[in-house]
């Protein structure tokens, strides 16, 4: 009977209680910001066929490199995984600002692909 009167009152705020932990938080941060990239990010998505299918699966289910992400600094650097059937592994850079998140690299794991993008 709880669970019933927590989904009618909070509805479409149940994501405040499902994404307490860290990876998910920002997640959610960059789903609910504006999305830009770079020119040098285009171009190696454009060369390694990454797509809007894709960056949008990343940032519903990646897993954020908090080891190798830049979070004390402004913009907030985080570096996110995922991977899909048909592209396999791949990992996007995103410098996190208030109101938008801009995807400054993109890189297929595994795959030593190169893609002539200037900085």
């Amino acid at each position: 009977m709880g669970t019933i009167v927590v989904i009618w009152a909070f509805g479409d705020r149940l994501n405040l209680f499902t994404s307490w932990l860290p990876n998910e938080r920002v997640l959610l941060r960059l789903q609910q910001t504006e999305m830009k990239q770079t020119k040098k990010a285009k171009c190696q998505m454009d060369c390694l066929g990454i797509n809007k299918t894709h960056i949008d699966a990343l940032i519903q289910e990646g897993d954020i490199d908090f080891k190798n992400s830049d979070t004390q600094n402004d913009p907030l650097i985080y570096i996110v995984n995922h991977s899909t059937k048909d592209l396999g592994e791949f990992q996007l850079t995103f410098a996190a600002a208030d109101s938008t998140s801009t995807i400054i690299s993109a890189q297929k794991n595994l795959i030593t692909k190169n893609c002539e993008c200037e900085d």
